[in-house]
C-alpha cells in the first residue's frame, strides 16, 4: 500500500494492466481518502528559554488523531511528558539537552502529516571557561597563542586579564613576541549577554623558560580571613629554600606556616597587611636563585559603613552618602524602607512623605562579603538646620529685620539677644509665627548676638549666634589739648578724638588746606610764624558716610633778637 503525503486531495482514477496477450482495461471507481491539514508546533513562553525552567510545545491539529512527537527526526519516547492526548509535550525543568527541532505527526486511519521542524533553543550558561594550552614555560621571543572555550547559549562573549587588567577580547589571545612583561597571571572570562552571567577560568600561570626557574603557585584569590598559601618551585636538586616579604626575612609565628622544607608559606588567616612583595629563594651546593616578586594582593572589607547626612538648606534636600573601606571597590546599594534604588550619593527632598530607613547595602564583587547600615529619618519631627539671616550691621536708628528658617514641620520660633528672651513691644515687632524679628528703631545697645529657636511637639533646636553690630558717629570730635598760643619754633602736638562704630578717619586742614601726611587722630610739627591760623580736624564714618569737624585757632609769638639767642641756648626770656 502507498501512502500519500501531499496536501491536495487524492485520486485514484484509472489503472490499466496488461495480462497474458488479450488487453483487459479495468476502470477503478474513485477512491477518496480522508484529507489532514498539515499540523505546525508552538511553544509556551517562547522558542527560547533560560535553563531549568519549564516549556509546553502545543501541536495545532484537530481532534481525535494519533500524535506522535519527534526530535530531531527521533521518535520523542518519553511518555511521562505528553499531555491532554499527547498534544501537549511539557518538559517541566529544560537542559541545555532539550535543545533542538520538534515536529509533532498527525495520524488517522487512511494518511500521516508532519509539521515542519520547530526549533527550540535552551538559555544557558556560561560553564566555567578553560584556557588551553595549559603549558606554564615558554622560550623568549616565541609565538603564543591562548584559546578560551566555555559551553553556553547564546555563544559566550569572551574578555582576556593578564595580571588582573584587560587586555583583549575573543575567544583566542595572541602574543606574538612573549618577552617578559608578558609573563603572569592570565584569566579568560566568558559571558553571557542575554543571562547577564560571567564566569572567570582559572588562573594560568604562564612564565619565561629559565635555568633553574624558581617560580610561586599562588591562589587566585587571596581573601582576608581566610588560609592564604604561597608554593615555590624550582628544577634544581636538593634545594633549600627561604623566603622574604617587601625584602624582610619571612619567619613562622603563630600565625606564619613554613613547610615542606620552607617550600611552602602559610597564612592562617592572611590579613591585609600582608599585601607586598614576595620572593622565593631557594639555594642548593652548586647555585642561588630567586623568583621574581610575586605581589600579593590580599582581598578584604567591607568594613562597618559609614553613611554621612548633609543637609541642604537653600536646596531644602538631604544628601546621604555611603562609604567603606573595602578592596576592591565595591558596588553600592540604597534601599528606601526595602525597595532598592540606583545611586552611591542620594538627594532626598526634605518632606515627611521621605522619612523611613535608608539602607546602604555594599558587596565585595570578589569575596561576596556583604554589609548593610540602616539611617532612619523622620522628618516629621524633627526640627533641623535652624538658620537666622539678615544684615551683620546697621545704621543707627535705622530699622533691621531678620527671618528664621528651619527644616522642620508646625515649628514655632522665639528669639534670644545675647541669651535673654525678646518680647513684643515698643520697637520689636515680630511677626509670622515670630519667623520674623524686626527692631523699627536701633540703638548702639542693640549691638548684639541674636538666636532664633524653633520647636515642635517632637523636638527643639537653635540657631548659631546671629552677630548684629551697629554703626554710629561720629560725634563731635574734641580736639586736645586746647591751648591756643605757641612760641615760633616750638613743637605742636594736637590729638583728635571722636566716638565712633566703626572707629572714623581723622583728617588735619590749616585754614582750610588739608594737612598732607597727617591722616591720624595726632597732628605733629614744628611751628613757624605762617603756621598760625586755624586748625581743623575733620572725623568721617566710613559706613554712614558722616562727617563731623573741630576748629581750634592757634597763634603764633615771634622772638625778638636776644629772644631767639636765647631761644637756642635753651633759656626762654619771656
Amino acid at each position: 500500500m502507498q501512502t500519500f503525503h501531499s496536501p491536495t486531495r487524492i485520486q485514484i482514477n484509472k489503472y490499466i494492466h496488461i495480462h497474458f496477450k488479450k488487453l483487459l482495461v479495468i476502470t477503478l471507481f474513485l477512491l477518496s481518502a480522508d484529507f489532514l491539514p498539515k499540523p505546525n508546533v508552538t511553544a509556551k513562553p517562547s522558542n527560547a528559554i533560560e535553563e531549568l525552567h519549564p516549556v509546553h510545545f502545543f501541536c495545532n491539529a484537530p481532534n481525535d488523531l494519533m500524535i506522535t512527537w519527534f526530535k530531531d527526526r527521533e521518535l520523542y519516547t518519553n511518555e511521562s511528558h505528553l499531555l491532554d492526548n499527547n498534544k501537549t509535550l511539557l518538559i517541566p525543568s529544560v537542559t541545555k539537552n532539550d535543545t533542538g527541532g520538534y515536529q509533532c505527526q498527525i495520524t488517522n486511519h487512511t494518511s500521516t502529516r508532519i509539521s515542519d521542524i520547530f526549533n527550540f533553543n535552551v538559555v544557558y550558561g556560561p560553564d566555567t571557561p578553560a584556557i588551553e594550552p595549559t603549558q606554564r614555560y615558554y622560550n623568549e621571543h616565541t609565538k603564543v597563542l591562548l584559546t578560551c572555550k566555555a559551553d553556553s547559549f547564546p555563544q559566550p562573549r569572551y574578555v582576556w586579564f593578564h595580571n588582573g587588567k584587560k587586555i583583549d577580547t575573543g575567544p583566542k589571545l595572541f602574543l606574538e613576541d612573549f618577552v617578559e612583561d608578558k609573563t603572569g597571571s592570565y584569566i579568560c572570562q566568558a559571558g553571557n549577554d542575554l543571562l547577564q552571567k560571567k564566569r572567570n577560568s582559572s588562573s594560568l600561570e604562564i612564565y619565561l623558560e629559565k635555568s633553574d626557574n624558581i617560580t610561586i603557585n599562588h591562589p587566585p584569590e587571596a581573601i582576608e580571613g581566610k588560609l592564604i598559601s604561597l608554593h615555590c618551585m624550582s628544577r634544581g636538586d636538593n634545594v633549600s629554600y627561604s623566603w622574604t616579604k617587601g625584602g624582610q626575612v619571612v619567619r613562622a609565628d603563630g600565625r606564619i606556616s613554613l613547610k615542606n622544607n620552607n617550600q611552602t608559606l602559610e597564612l592562617n588567616p592572611g590579613y591585609r597587611n600582608d599585601t607586598a612583595d614576595y620572593i622565593c629563594h631557594g639555594n642548593n651546593s652548586i647555585s642561588s636563585n630567586q623568583s621574581e616578586p610575586y605581589h600579593l594582593d590580599i582581598i578584604y572589607g567591607p568594613d562597618p559603613l559609614i553613611i554621612n547626612e548633609t543637609i541642604d538648606v537653600p536646596k531644602a534636600q538631604i544628601k546621604l552618602t555611603c562609604k567603606a573601606v573595602v578592596h576592591p571597590p565595591a558596588v553600592y546599594t540604597w534601599f528606601y524602607n526595602g525597595t532598592e534604588l540606583d545611586n552611591r550619593i542620594f538627594f532626598l527632598k526634605i518632606s515627611p512623605e521621605y522619612s523611613g530607613n535608608y539602607t546602604c547595602s555594599v558587596i565585595n564583587p570578589i569575596s561576596f562579603l556583604k554589609r548593610d547600615a540602616t539611617l532612619g529619618i523622620n522628618m516629621k519631627s524633627a526640627v533641623l538646620k535652624v538658620t537666622v539671616t539678615g544684615p551683620s550691621h546697621v545704621l543707627e536708628n535705622q530699622p533691621v529685620t531678620f527671618r528664621c528658617s528651619s527644616l522642620g514641620f508646625n515649628v514655632s520660633y522665639s528669639w534670644l539677644k545675647g541669651g535673654q528672651p525678646i518680647e513684643q513691644g515698643g520697637k520689636v515687632l515680630l511677626e509670622n509665627n515670630s519667623q520674623t524679628l524686626t527692631l523699627l528703631s536701633t540703638s548702639r545697645s542693640d549691638a548684639a548676638s541674636y538666636t532664633c529657636s524653633g520647636k515642635n511637639s517632637f523636638s527643639a533646636n537653635s540657631s548659631e549666634p546671629h552677630r548684629l553690630e551697629i554703626f554710629y558717629g561720629p560725634e563731635h570730635p574734641v580736639i586736645s589739648p586746647l591751648q591756643q598760643v605757641y612760641n615760633e619754633h616750638s613743637i605742636l602736638n594736637l590729638v583728635c578724638s571722636a566716638v565712633s562704630n566703626p572707629p572714623a578717619k581723622f583728617s588735619w586742614y590749616l585754614n582750610g588746606e588739608l594737612l598732607e601726611h597727617q591722616n591720624d587722630s595726632h597732628l605733629t610739627q614744628r611751628l613757624t610764624l605762617k603756621n598760625a591760623g586755624n586748625y581743623t580736624c575733620k572725623v568721617t564714618n566710613v559706613e554712614s558716610g558722616l562727617s563731623k569737624a573741630t576748629v581750634l585757632e592757634i597763634s603764633i609769638r615771634g622772638l625778638a633778637v636776644g629772644d631767639f639767642f636765647f631761644f637756642f641756648l635753651g633759656i626762654s626770656l619771656v
